[in-house]
């Protein structure tokens, strides 16, 4: 997918690939300088996943980065950091649907799908 500017130049490109388990996100993909972890290496887990309306989502993170969540737009709807190590929980006030995250860290990157019953 391509983004252009009123002028039709060039703004950004990006590849979308969506796997049974998880969901990769890149801006080069014969550059190593965007790496994505595979779902076997995971920064973040986030459960409950499927989550219920008005239930605190719980992020595990290994390392500390910004996490993203986005809806299938892919609009940001929200934003926060993470700066320690562990457990941490966020509570979204969303409407039912799949929404996708990243997070991004010094080590790489991390995207998935969330999906709210």
């Amino acid at each position: 997918m391509q983004w252009r500017n009123a002028d039709l130049q060039l703004v950004s490109s990006f590849e979308l690939g969506i796997m049974p388990t998880d969901m990769a996100l890149w801006q080069d993909p014969t550059s190593n300088e965007n790496l994505v972890y595979p779902a076997t290496q995971q920064l973040l887990q986030l459960y409950p996943n499927p989550l219920k309306n008005k239930e605190a989502l719980k992020l595990k993170a290994e390392v500390s980065g910004e996490f993203s969540l986005y809806n299938i737009r892919g609009q940001k709807l929200h934003e926060s950091s993470i700066s320690h190590i562990g457990e941490a929980s966020q509570q979204f006030d969303l409407p039912k649907g799949v929404y996708l995250y990243q997070f991004q860290t010094a080590q790489g990157r991390q995207s998935g799908k969330l999906l709210l019953k």
